[in-house]
């Protein structure tokens, strides 16, 4: 289902691509008739008339590209994977949708937790991303309560990175997007949507948490456990 889903997005978009080239190619032919004009070649529209219909033509192209520009939701499944304290390795989600989590021990609340980061390795054609969401989470999950820790402490992210492996550097991770979430203690819980970026098509992507709300910026990292 996953492949045929693809397969008619695929077709979709060249069928986009080819309405587009030919409607540009007809707002063209329209203003190259005031040029022809311009040299004697006589026409039965005025200047105006040829003008509009070019315009005209120009803006139902970006209308139609505008149109079907809406973000959805990724198709497919990936398998999930991450750096060390990384509780959902291996596991498999649709969607790109998922909770992220890790487990970091401290000697103390000031300590800085070094980055963290969680890869989404799709299956099937390569997924082009052009919208993030992300909420944050208020509590503890039930399955790291049940670990027997009663000191656990929810830490929140704060300055995070979007990135694609990029085929043409090896599979190299590069920055699409850097991004600041809003501070839990004046910020509602809502979701914040991160978009408006242009990437090329990867089958692997990372998310990289930088910062904290809360740390000591003079602190020296610690390792995951």
């Amino acid at each position: 289902l996953d492949r045929l889903i693809d397969d008619a997005k695929l077709q979709c978009e060249e069928a986009q691509r080819l309405a587009v080239m030919h409607t540009n190619a007809m707002a063209a032919l329209s203003r190259l008739k005031v040029e022809a004009k311009q040299r004697g070649i006589s026409f039965d529209q005025s200047d105006g008339d040829i003008l509009t219909q070019s315009c005209s033509l120009y803006l139902e192209s970006l209308s139609l590209t505008e149109s079907n520009a809406t973000p959805a939701p990724l198709v497919g499944e990936c398998i999930l994977s991450g750096c060390q304290g990384f509780r959902l390795s291996n596991e498999a989600v649709r969607g790109g949708k998922t909770t992220l989590q890790w487990t970091s021990r401290t000697s103390s609340s000031i300590d800085k937790i070094r980055p963290l980061w969680a890869r989404f390795d799709f299956e099937g054609p390569a997924k082009k991303v052009s919208e993030i969401r992300i909420q944050r989470v208020d509590s503890i999950p039930e399955s790291v309560g049940d670990e027997g820790a009663a000191d656990w402490k929810l830490v929140q992210p704060k300055e995070c990175i979007f990135q694609l492996s990029h085929s043409a550097l090896g599979g190299e991770f590069v920055d699409v997007i850097s991004f600041t979430l809003g501070n839990p203690k004046v910020c509602e819980n809502n979701w914040q949507t991160f978009g408006g970026f242009r990437t090329n098509r990867s089958r692997a992507w990372r998310v990289v948490v930088k910062s904290y709300y809360g740390e000591s910026d003079n602190a020296t990292p610690n390792e995951d456990v």
